[in-house]
């Protein structure tokens, strides 16, 4: 049996840039890019709903939430 190895964590602190538009918060897509590693490509929307994060990054809404949230103390 082969032992488990853990997951990296990364360690710079995850925060999600996010706007309030109407009743809808939308995430910057370049922020949820950096948070995931990746680089943002030129065809890639300003801005995406928590949704459309959640399929992008595979993680819960609680999770995405917890990032806006230290985003919004850094912010601030």
């Amino acid at each position: 049996m082969k032992p488990q190895q853990a997951v990296v964590k990364p360690k710079r602190r995850c925060v999600l840039r996010s706007v309030v538009v109407g009743t809808r918060r939308l995430i910057d897509t370049e922020s949820l890019l950096h948070v995931l590693g990746r680089e943002p490509a030129p065809t890639d929307p300003i801005t995406v709903t928590i949704k459309e994060a959640q399929r992008l990054s595979g993680l819960s809404r609680a999770t995405i939430n917890r990032m806006v949230t230290a985003g919004e103390s850094v912010a601030a």
